[in-house]
C-alpha cells in the first residue's frame, strides 16, 4: 500500500526510526532540548532524509537562534549561583513567615522561568526549597509547606515560561514562526508585544494562585 500512497517505504521507516530517537533523547532528558533536535537534524542529513540546503535554511530562522540562545542563558544560570542568590535575597526580604517564604518562592520560580527553560529552573528552584524546609525543621511528608511549595515550583515554571518569548523558546518560539510562516511573514509577534501580555498574565496569576495554595494547605503567616 505504500508505492499506491506515493510512500517511500524505506525512506520513511529511517524517518520514523529517526523520530522516535529523538523521542528517546528528549524523554530521557540526556541532552538540552536544543541540543538534542540539532542532533536529529544532522541524522536527518547523514541519513540522506533532507539535503544539506534545507538544514542550513533553517539555522537562519528566529526560532532556532532563539532557542540556542536561551539555551546558553539556561546553561549559564544552572551553573552558576545567580538562581540562588536570586532566592535568598527574596527570602531574606519576605522573613521567616512560611506563607510570604512561600510567595517568596513562586515570585523567584516565574523571574528565573521567563530567562531559563522551565525543566531547569523547577531542578534548581526544587533544591533550593528543600534546604529551606530542613532549615524551618518541616516535617518530611507532612508539612503543608513543603507540599505548597513542590506544588508551586512547576506550576510558577509554566508561569514564567509563558511571560517571555525565551521562557519557554521550543514552544513559544515555534508559535511565532508557524504564525510568521502560515501568514508568508505577513504577521508576527515582536518580543515586547509578547512580553506586554504576558507579563501582565504572569501577574495576574502570581497571587491568585499563591492564595489558593496557601489556604489549601493551611500554611501559616507565622
Amino acid at each position: 500500500s505504500g508505492p499506491a500512497l506515493g510512500l517511500d517505504v524505506p525512506r520513511a521507516g529511517t524517518a520514523l526510526g529517526l523520530v522516535l530517537a529523538g523521542v528517546v533523547l528528549w524523554v530521557t532528558n540526556q541532552f538540552d532540548l536544543v541540543v538534542g533536535s540539532l542532533l536529529i537534524g544532522i541524522g536527518a542529513i547523514v541519513l540522506g532524509l533532507i539535503p544539506v540546503s534545507d538544514f542550513q535554511t533553517k539555522f537562519g530562522t528566529s526560532s532556532f537562534l532563539t532557542m540556542f540562545g536561551m539555551m546558553t542563558v539556561s546553561q549559564g544560570a544552572t551553573h552558576t549561583n545567580i538562581t540562588r542568590r536570586l532566592a535568598f535575597f527574596f527570602l531574606y526580604k519576605f522573613g521567616r513567615s512560611p506563607a510570604l517564604i512561600l510567595l517568596a518562592v513562586c515570585i523567584v520560580t516565574g523571574i528565573v522561568s521567563a530567562f531559563c527553560s522551565n525543566l531547569a529552573t523547577t531542578v534548581v528552584m526544587s533544591s533550593i526549597c528543600i534546604g529551606i524546609l530542613i532549615e524551618l525543621n518541616e516535617e518530611k511528608g507532612k508539612s503543608g509547606l513543603g507540599k505548597a511549595m513542590m506544588l508551586c515550583i512547576p506550576i510558577f515554571s509554566m508561569v514564567g515560561g509563558m511571560a517571555l518569548i525565551s521562557g519557554s523558546p521550543s514552544m513559544n518560539t515555534v508559535g511565532v514562526t508557524s504564525l510568521e510562516e502560515a501568514t508568508g511573514g505577513a504577521c508576527t509577534i515582536t518580543y515586547g508585544q509578547w512580553a506586554a501580555v504576558g507579563i501582565i498574565c504572569a501577574l495576574a496569576l502570581t497571587i491568585p494562585t499563591w492564595f489558593i495554595y496557601k489556604t489549601y494547605f493551611k500554611v501559616p503567616h507565622k
